[in-house]
């Protein structure tokens, strides 16, 4: 049972952040991905004076 523990413990250590980073980089992708897909009428203007 020790054994299990410590073995569970280590795992999720060393789990969590690798699968944290993935996620992240995931979601950096997909919002690049849209951003080009986006046609250009919809993107934000920046010129636009309020």
């Amino acid at each position: 049972m020790f054994g299990g523990m410590v073995s569970g413990t280590l795992l999720v250590i060393l789990f969590v952040p690798v699968f944290f980073v993935f996620v992240m980089g995931l979601q950096e992708r997909v919002n690049g991905w849209r951003a080009a897909r986006r046609p250009s009428s919809l993107q934000p203007d920046n010129d636009i004076e309020h």
